[in-house]
């Protein structure tokens, strides 16, 4: 399973390896978050309401999975209009619980769901949209990335290494 959304990753992030320049954005969308899938939205053989969502969010779109207590995707548009902004935001201590979810009826996590075990350091909360790109966006956007519907538990090595690396490209 780790692999699988490690290798999900990779191939999401890789799309946005490409320069800006050989992607023709829409006129009307160059200043604005919206829509944060420009290409389309992903979409899946079975989307069962009950348990699946898209959350929009300022900066970006997550497709939370209430049964994987997790996002099945999530979606950034990054240009050089949001690229390395708004580097005096600060990054929140604790992630949060989404409460329009928890509202809706949509079963979510809490920070400490995702506390190690005392003394042990094995896996971290790690961002799928990461709040240095989100924090381009402002403040709200650079907050709303510490929701913990934008987060996988991730083994330390790879959030601290390989993703890390990954998403500063």
């Amino acid at each position: 399973m780790a692999a699988r959304k490690f290798l999900m990753g990779l191939v999401c992030l890789c799309l946005f390896l490409v320069p800006a320049s050989a992607i023709d954005w829409p006129v009307w969308d160059n200043d604005t978050p919206e829509p944060h899938t420009v290409f389309g939205t992903p979409s899946y053989v079975t989307h069962d309401p009950n348990h699946n969502v898209i959350r929009k969010y300022e900066a970006f779109t997550v497709y939370y999975d209430d049964e994987v207590l997790s996002p099945r995707w999530t979606a950034i548009k990054m240009t050089h209009y949001v690229a390395d902004r708004n580097n005096n935001i600060e990054r929140l201590k604790r992630f949060k619980t989404d409460e329009v979810l928890k509202d809706k009826g949509y079963k979510v996590t809490t920070h400490d769901d995702y506390n190690n075990p005392k003394g042990v350091r094995n896996w971290d909360r790690g961002h799928m949209v990461q709040f240095d790109d989100a924090r381009g966006y402002g403040k709200t956007a650079a907050e709303e990335s510490f929701y913990t519907s934008n987060i996988c538990p991730q083994l330390s090595s790879l959030n601290q290494k390989g993703w890390l690396t990954l998403e500063k490209a």
